[in-house]
């Protein structure tokens, strides 16, 4: 072991391994995080505990046991199956949720987005999807605020000063993405 890596460390032995403990602090912003580390540094190449091998559980006498006796009751003359009615289907029952969103189409007015194999810009695509993503919402949900409901422009600033005004617990910002292939496909998640 390298004692001056770990001079305030402490060491456990458990089962013929040492492992070393220590803490560990780090400064963000406002917050200290602690973390306590376990590492197993020493003996993690451990020499496995010594055990005798079992005694086979098997034993030969050199005579086999009769075979169990099996006896099959012939089942009794079935009648053609009656046909059943299919249930009905089933309701869907949605719990729900008790949050609050703001449901943010991204882009609009003089900012079109991205331009992709659509004629339509991005920001008329945005806003059908948000807009049907709302109605859903709104079924389930405490609170659905949209960003905008027509092709309007709002600044970063303004949207985000929307979400506070209305204290919402999820923002959710719709984007359609382009990319150079017609092929591409994937999502962006920020």
């Amino acid at each position: 072991m390298d004692d001056k890596f770990d001079r305030n460390a402490h060491h456990t032995r458990v089962e013929g391994t040492t492992f070393r403990q220590a803490n560990a602090r780090a400064a963000m912003s406002r917050m200290t995080l602690s973390a306590m580390l376990l590492l197993a540094l020493a003996g993690c190449a451990a020499q496995q505990p010594r055990t005798r091998p079992l005694p086979s559980p098997i034993i030969n006498t050199g005579h086999a046991p009769p075979p169990p006796r099996v006896v099959a009751r012939r089942p009794p003359p079935s009648s053609p199956p009656k046909p059943r009615l299919a249930p009905p289907p089933a309701r869907k029952v949605y719990t729900p949720i008790h949050a609050s969103f703001v449901v943010d189409p991204g882009h609009g007015g003089h900012d079109p987005g991205a331009k992709g194999v659509s004629p339509r810009p991005e920001k008329t695509i945005t806003l059908e999807i948000a807009r049907k993503l709302a109605d859903a919402l709104r079924d389930r949900a405490s609170s659905v605020v949209m960003s905008r409901g027509d092709d309007t422009f709002i600044s970063l600033n303004g949207r985000a000063a929307l979400a506070e005004r209305h204290r919402v617990d999820l923002f959710v910002s719709i984007h359609a993405d382009s990319a150079p292939r017609a092929g591409a496909s994937g999502a962006t998640v920020y």
